[in-house]
């Protein structure tokens, strides 16, 4: 049975490792909140395993199903009732996970579209969505206490962001069709989580608003029939859907502090389907 939740988290990419022990890591304060984006410090940083090293990211064409696996590597936050670090902007309360939380992150494709941007550019749109079954989509284990359960929770909202419709999770390439590569070899990504808010973590992106964000810094790596970026929005332009493929990445979590992502209306929900905050995807080149 999914839980439903309170709090809507953007999300982005990152990954890293687990391992044992015993004993929660950290149990953070009631007045403690993440970083936001406009904050200039860092937030709760997601570090890459590599390739099949205890993270990545991975595309399985047969179910339709993106999964992010990471390691929740540092948090950095902010704390008022703590003089060291009081503000958003140049303070940092901070934990060095050993060993890092546990992540994974699922979303179901629900196709692509092409649009026109003027001479031989398109914008590529693909859209992802909350998975069919009954696990939450986001999840953030501290394996070192298996008895605590899951921090962190979430699944996919649907709705708007800057008034661009979502389902769930929103990637974008700015794609030459002349030159067949992806502009700047980056990709834009938006959405939103409703995060269960009886889970240890969601207390960190409460604060007067429901609406929070998160960005990604990298991917690169990648593997499988279409080999690159290129070649993935390449074969989704040509099919509506994507190969199998796997890349590294890294990134942050983030809070915002300005409700720019709406939810929709009961009859206007059943159009759409899922949510995230704010990333930007880099491609390595060489």
């Amino acid at each position: 049975m999914r839980r439903s939740g309170a709090l809507l988290l953007a999300v982005g990419l990152t990954l890293g490792g687990a391992s044992t022990a015993s004993a929660l890591q950290l149990v953070p304060a009631a007045t403690a909140r993440l970083h936001t984006i406009t904050s200039g410090e860092a937030g709760a940083q997601w570090n890459t395993g590599g390739t099949g090293g205890g993270g990545q990211l991975s595309y399985n064409a047969g179910t339709g199903v993106a999964t992010l696996t990471a390691g929740l590597d540092v948090l950095n936050w902010y704390d008022s009732a703590n003089g060291t670090c009081a503000t958003d902007t140049g303070s940092n309360c901070s934990f060095n996970y050993a060993p890092d939380l546990d992540i994974t992150l699922e979303a179901e494709f629900a196709g692509a579209s092409v649009t026109p941007v003027g001479l031989n550019l398109v914008a590529v749109t693909l859209q992802f969505q909350t998975t069919a079954n009954a696990l939450p989509d986001l999840t953030v284990i501290d394996s070192t206490d298996l008895g605590f359960g899951n921090v962190l929770e979430g699944d996919w909202q649907s709705g708007s962001y800057n008034g661009n419709p979502t389902l769930g999770l929103s990637v974008t390439v700015l794609y030459n069709t002349l030159t067949n590569t992806a502009t700047f070899g980056s990709a834009n990504v938006s959405g939103f989580l409703a995060i269960d808010s009886g889970t240890a973590y969601a207390g960190l992106f409460e604060s007067g608003t429901s609406y929070f964000g998160l960005q990604i810094a990298t991917l690169s790596s990648f593997a499988g029939p279409a080999g690159n970026l290129d070649g993935i929005i390449a074969y989704a332009i040509a099919n509506n859907a994507l190969p199998d493929f796997t890349a590294e990445g890294n990134g942050q979590v983030y809070r915002v502090t300005s409700g720019e992502f709406v939810v929709p209306e009961p009859t206007t929900a059943l159009l759409l389907a899922g949510g995230l905050g704010i990333l930007g995807l880099r491609r390595r080149r060489g």
